[in-house]
């Protein structure tokens, strides 16, 4: 799995490595001077096109992959507009800096088209390690391998192409000598400008829009799983209650060894990798 701390090449408020795991909270830094706020990502304007496309979904998300595609899209969209509207400001308030605001913006968007490109492929393949229930932060830190890595090399030929426009853009950054001048300038000007107060407000207006729809999800899931354990006690006859992370399953009668495995795989399908969280009590009647 991949962890945070290889965000080694960033070095101000842009920070952002789509190429290992995120934070739904980015740290906007600059020589000890912090802001907090959601870390960008982003999609294309072709695969946001794409998503749009193949997702009636927008209007009325009610399934997991719904709230999913629809979740990514605006998180990105919105992490997308912030580093295109970040360096912006920098060129706009300060030409001395637009190489730095140019090879930073297509950097971070280049993380983020491969985080994208992670995510589709985690959707179709293993859709259990995306996860809608618990937030943003954990929305967006999915678990990432090597072995996935290579398994997406071989499915996509784009992403081989894709990362080596990343190593080509952080060569480029490694190299830019503006960096400590920058911070400064960062922190003492443009920090405490009022466009850049207004671009930061309207960016966590977005994010905030994203973390009600992952609430919202949590609801749905709710109801799936009442559903869910409604069709377990329908197919094995049997009472099925969850109290403070025990499942009591009562039965009429001994159960067998074999029934038993049977109810409890039926279970273990509800809850996902949370099951292990459980203890099963069974109860005869």
């Amino acid at each position: 799995m991949e962890v945070a701390g290889a965000n080694r090449r960033w070095r101000c408020q842009f920070r952002y490595r789509g190429s290992h795991r995120e934070s739904a909270v980015a740290q906007l830094f600059s020589l000890g001077i912090i802001h907090t706020l959601m870390k960008t990502k982003s999609l294309t304007p072709i695969i946001l096109a794409v998503f749009f496309a193949i997702s009636p979904l927008f209007a009325s998300a009610d399934s997991f992959h719904d709230i999913a595609i629809q979740a990514r899209a605006k998180y990105a969209a919105a992490q997308e507009g912030w580093q295109r509207g970040l360096a912006e400001l920098v060129t706009r308030t300060d030409t001395n800096f637009q190489e730095i605001a140019t090879i930073q913006r297509d950097l971070q968007l280049a993380y983020i088209e491969q985080s994208t490109a992670r995510f589709r492929y985690l959707l179709e393949h293993d859709s259990k390690r995306i996860i809608l229930t618990n937030g943003v932060s954990q929305f967006a830190n999915f678990d990432w391998s090597d072995e996935d890595t290579k398994a997406i090399t071989k499915s996509d030929p784009k992403y081989i192409q894709l990362q080596k426009r990343i190593l080509e853009l952080e060569t480029k950054n490694d190299k830019e000598s503006d960096w400590p001048k920058f911070r400064v300038w960062f922190r003492d000007t443009l920090s405490k400008s009022g466009d850049y107060k207004t671009l930061l407000s309207d960016f966590q207006v977005q994010q905030k829009a994203v973390e009600d729809l992952l609430g919202g999800s949590a609801v749905a899931d709710s109801s799936m799983t009442q559903a869910q354990l409604d069709q377990i006690r329908k197919d094995f006859g049997v009472v099925v209650e969850v109290r403070d992370h025990k499942i009591i399953v009562g039965t009429a009668g001994l159960a067998t060894k074999e029934q038993m495995s049977q109810i409890e795989d039926a279970l273990h399908k509800v809850y996902g990798n949370d099951f292990t969280n459980y203890t099963i009590v069974h109860l005869v009647d």
